[in-house]
Order: C-alpha cells, then structure tokens, then sequence
C-alpha cells in the first residue's frame, strides 16, 4: 500500500489530476458491501486470478522458453515479465481516467512481479493467493475506513 500511495502522489503531480473515484466503488447497501467487496474482492477474485496469472501463464511462459533452449534464468524473467504485464493490463480496463491508469497500471504490475516471485520460490500458488487477499483486503478495508 506504500507504493500506491507514492505511486498515487507522482501521478497526481504528474498529470495534475486527482482521481475523482477509483476502480471500485462500495455501495451503502450492506448486503453489497459484504458480496462485492468482501467475498467477490476480497477472496474469490484473488484465488481466480492468481489460479490463471501463476498458475497457468506464469508456467506456461516459463515451461515455452525452457522448451526452446532458453536458459532457466531467462526463461523465470519472461515468464514473470508475462504474467505481470498481463495480470496489469487486465487491471487497466477498470481506469476511468489517466491518473488513474498510471495509479492501477504501476500497482498491479507492482503486485503481479511480487506474486510471481512468490510463485517462482515457494514452487506453489498460495502465498501469492494470501498476498493478493491480503492487498485487495487492505483496499476494502481501508475504503470502509474513509468512506469512500
């Protein structure tokens, strides 16, 4: 989260804008706030996206550069070069504005490369799974906490 914030800070500076929201609202609605953002947010886009970013394309692009000859060093890097850039972009489309866009860009590639690493090492998906529960649940929880 102190990335964000930094990452938040250079963007507003640079583009002189403030995002007006960002990309997920909660509703005053209870019921709302306990489906979407608890359970779908916090715990089952997580587990989803970390099943398909490391432990399908992470893999899979790692497994293709070794089958041509690459070196396992190079073949870590792509697949983690990969996995993050994809897990990012399909962050992106949530942006409604370039500050944004800069905000949900850098800190998803940001927590892409750690997840991706924590896949590499341990050889397993679950701490990138905790990692990402524990950053979405943080966000939840921390826009619970201002109101947003």
């Amino acid at each position: 989260k102190i990335f964000t914030l930094v990452l938040t800070g250079i963007a507003v500076v640079l583009t002189n804008h403030t995002p007006e929201q960002g990309n997920f609202t909660l509703s005053q609605d209870s019921v709302w706030v306990l489906l979407n953002g608890v359970l779908i947010a916090s715990l089952v886009a997580p587990f989803v996206e970390e099943l398909f970013f490391r432990g399908l394309v992470l893999r899979a692009a790692r497994n293709r550069v070794l089958r041509r000859g690459g070196s396992p060093v190079r073949a870590v890097v792509v697949a983690i070069a990969v996995s993050s850039i994809g897990f990012a972009l399909l962050h992106l489309l949530q942006s409604t504005d370039v500050t944004l866009l800069i905000i949900l860009g850098g800190s998803t590639l940001a927590l892409g490369v750690i997840n991706s690493v924590l896949a590499i090492t341990t050889g397993r998906i679950g701490a990138a799974v905790v990692s990402h529960v524990f950053y979405n649940g943080s966000s939840i929880a921390l826009a619970l906490l201002l109101g947003l």
